[in-house]
């Protein structure tokens, strides 16, 4: 997939649920009342991105990498989720 290849373009780490063994407690750490998840991972690095912003599948894999460097390596769209 798309996002996979353009996180790991940047050495971001990305697990897979199908093709990974997970502890019960990085199960436990995705929870969003512990502060995982992804409705908390997408108010805090998406959280000043405008609407449709992302990439679409049929885009090219350079949208992808830019996309991702631009949310978690620049930091672009960044808010603190309180």
């Amino acid at each position: 997939d798309k996002c996979k290849s353009a996180l790991q373009a940047y050495s971001l780490r990305c697990k897979s649920v199908m093709m990974t063994n997970w502890t019960l407690d990085e199960v436990g750490q995705l929870k969003e009342q512990n502060g995982g998840g992804n409705a908390v991972a997408r108010r805090t690095w998406l959280g000043k991105a405008p609407k449709r912003s992302r990439p679409q599948q049929s885009d090219d894999m350079d949208v992808f990498k830019q996309w991702i460097k631009m949310i978690y390596v620049d930091k672009a769209y960044y808010k603190e989720d309180r």
